[in-house]
């Protein structure tokens, strides 16, 4: 759908400037002429998965680096493999002869970790779950693809924030605003491209979420308990077939709305084919992905900005600030 794809380039596009802001607040005061690779760092400090997941894609590009050297091709800097590369990557090691950019992080860290909780990203044995789930995702969607589908499938997979064909396309698109004094520099911009693709991630793991909780029945009992703040009356909770009902909000009929989402699960046929999950449990092949709408992304992202913790029923205003992507 256009409307969410544009919705979402203007959503990653305030987020990469607003994180290029504070990163270059803490250029400026380390005294340094351009934001770099450790200024995105010490925003990320505080979430070791996003830091493990950087690493592991970093490590990607210095493996690229060392390659094309070997060969006698010259390194593209801005050549973005995307985030999909990363699941067949081990766990880093902490050595002094690491290559440029994963050095760089290793030294950094080293600089500014007191108690070596950040250095021990190297090390653990690190589980991305996310990354898992996101992977099980991709795979119960193409499962029952064509071949014609999954190409067209596979060669949209491959979009990413790098341009082979036009480098400067990105930090063109970044700056046109001239809203940020420093310029960042070229690793700083490998690092931004990423943290972009894994924000659009992010919004499309938010957006399933919310139209997983809005296929919920209204007369579910467990629904009494979800809190206030996460119910927004401007959303509609039931998703159904346009050409069959209207949608309809909270304040309308409940009891049609059951009726009708009844009637339409009476008409599934029970020999279905289902699929066996990693827990046992078996569910329904996916065969067809209900798109996402801009209310959709709209809705995640006034449950991902509503403040939260014990004090905030006694705040009003949402935390727009709060980045999506450290």
């Amino acid at each position: 759908m256009l409307e969410s794809a544009l919705l979402i380039e203007e959503i990653v596009l305030d987020q990469m400037v607003s994180l290029l802001l504070q990163a270059a607040q803490i250029a400026t005061s380390r005294g340094s002429q351009y934001v770099g690779l450790e200024d995105i760092l010490f925003l990320m400090r505080k979430d070791k998965v996003k830091l493990v997941r950087l690493f592991r894609y970093l490590s990607i590009k210095d493996m690229k680096a060392t390659l094309l050297r070997g060969t006698g091709i010259e390194d593209e800097s801005v050549e973005d493999c995307g985030s999909n590369c990363e699941a067949s990557i081990q766990p880093l090691e902490a050595k002094p002869q690491q290559t440029k950019r994963v050095k760089l992080c290793y030294d950094f860290l080293s600089s500014i970790d007191q108690t070596g909780e950040l250095l021990s990203v190297f090390d653990d044995d690190f589980f991305d779950e996310i990354k898992y789930r996101r992977n099980l995702r991709v795979e119960r969607m193409t499962v029952n693809m064509t071949e014609s589908q999954y190409l067209k499938y596979f060669e949209a997979r491959q979009a990413s924030f790098a341009n082979k064909a036009r480098p400067t396309k990105f930090r063109d698109w970044l700056m046109r605003d001239n809203l940020v004094q420093l310029k960042p520099d070229a690793f700083a911009i490998e690092v931004l491209q990423y943290l972009a693709y894994e924000t659009v991630a992010e919004i499309v793991d938010l957006a399933l979420l919310v139209k997983q909780d809005a296929e919920r029945q209204k007369l579910d009992p467990v629904s009494c308990f979800i809190s206030s703040k996460m119910q927004n009356p401007d959303y509609p909770l039931f998703h159904l077939d346009p050409d069959v009902v209207t949608l309809t909000t909270p304040s309308s009929n409940a009891h049609e709305e059951t009726l009708q989402t009844t009637a339409d699960k009476s008409q599934v046929s029970p020999k279905a084919k289902r699929r066996k999950t990693d827990d046992g449990h078996c569910s329904p092949e996916i065969t067809q992905p209900h798109r996402i709408r801009p209310e959709d992304i709209k809705e995640a992202l006034r449950r991902y900005w509503t403040p939260s913790g014990p004090s905030s029923l006694f705040e009003k205003s949402e935390c727009k600030s709060k980045l999506i992507c450290i």
